[in-house]
């Protein structure tokens, strides 16, 4: 009897030791991430976007996805009317795979379907690689878990529990691992997700860019378009793709990769019944650009007013609104 009290005693002893590490530990944790908090910057143009998507304040009729191309140089001021809005929820570095999810997940349960997804598709997206060097290059690809902390409680957990990266996850749900936001460019100008930047480019591509660009790998991405614009028809999505300017040297213009890559996202865009504008050549001034694939507050204005142009031309959203 004696010893079964004993082994009772220490387990119990045991249990309590081990429920009040847990709880000294979650305290400790919570305390260090509040802490954290405090020292990310309160301008997060990423935030914003999260915020109109999950608490829609806009209602946009146009809403633009893409990469930084598109987040840095479409201005959904320039394409609106007085009853037609838009916003701009392109994101840097972001790739099929990324609005595969995006979409899919969490965009047609927040926000009210838009008359027309404008969405740019580029080579670049293609950028990815299996190397744990260049994997750790964030800013080379967008994944999904990167935007973590920004998800509500209830699809931070679908997330979680979906993604194989479950490390990415909570890394960057918690301001104690990772105090990185978007608050490069003009802040104070951002408009409806757009925020340009005013910088005139000075140099061309560099020598670590073009060593990504000779390991492009298309596979993985074009499977996720496939699958991405086949949602877009699935769901009866109006949607126009578009490749934005660029302003690459010749040698790099003229490489089989870029222009093999290039040819078969149209061709995927076309067998799914989907046409490309194709406005890379469109600005021809470094002055419109900050680097060799981004306009700049310059060349922003002159390309959404020629993206306004042909959307007018070549679909019927204007029709649906009155000037």
């Amino acid at each position: 009897m004696q010893t079964l009290f004993s082994k009772y005693f220490l387990m119990k002893k045991f249990v309590i030791k081990t429920v009040l590490s847990i709880l000294f530990f979650v305290i400790i944790f919570g305390i260090l991430n509040q802490i954290g908090k405090i020292y990310i910057p309160k301008e997060d143009r990423f935030l914003w976007k999260y915020n109109e998507l999950f608490n829609p304040n806009v209602n946009a009729d146009l809403v633009i996805f893409g990469t930084s191309k598109s987040a840095r140089a479409i201005n959904p001021a320039i394409l609106e009317t007085d009853s037609l809005s838009a916003y701009n929820l392109a994101f840097d570095s972001s790739t099929p795979e990324f609005y595969y999810y995006f979409y899919n997940n969490l965009f047609k349960h927040y926000y009210p379907k838009p008359n027309l997804i404008l969405m740019d598709v580029t080579w670049i997206s293609f950028m990815c690689f299996d190397s744990e060097q260049l994997r750790a290059q964030r800013n080379l690809q967008r994944q999904i878990e990167h935007d973590a902390r920004y998800f509500p409680v209830k699809d931070y957990w679908d997330l979680f529990f979906y993604t194989n990266k479950k490390h990415l996850a909570v890394y960057n749900r918690y301001p104690l691992f990772n105090r990185t936001v978007g608050s490069e460019g003009e802040m104070n100008i951002t408009y409806n997700g757009f925020t340009p930047v005013a910088i005139i480019k000075n140099r061309g591509v560099t020598k670590s860019i073009r060593s990504y660009i000779a390991n492009i790998n298309p596979q993985r991405q074009i499977h996720y378009l496939k699958l991405l614009l086949n949602d877009f028809k699935r769901d009866s999505v109006n949607v126009q793709l578009i490749m934005m300017p660029e302003a690459l040297d010749e040698d790099l213009e003229n490489s089989p990769l870029i222009q093999g890559s290039i040819h078969l996202l149209k061709d995927v865009a076309k067998n799914a019944g989907f046409n490309v504008i194709d406005y890379r050549h469109y600005l021809k001034s470094n002055s419109l650009f900050y680097d060799w694939s981004h306009a700049n507050i310059y060349g922003a204005p002159i390309i959404s007013k020629k993206i306004r142009q042909d959307l007018e031309i070549n679909t019927s959203l204007y029709d649906n609104f009155n000037e």
